[in-house]
């Protein structure tokens, strides 16, 4: 899922590891290189 912090910052969360139960939310900030969209 992509979503925007509240600084507005771009970021990509996913889960990880994907067993069960180590699974946990991990965020990754993503750059915003072209106007036209995210990269």
């Amino acid at each position: 899922m992509l979503f925007r912090t509240f600084g507005g910052e771009w970021m990509l969360t996913i889960h990880g590891p994907n067993r069960a139960p180590n699974e946990r939310p991990v965020c990754y900030p993503v750059k915003e290189l072209r106007a036209s969209g995210l990269l």
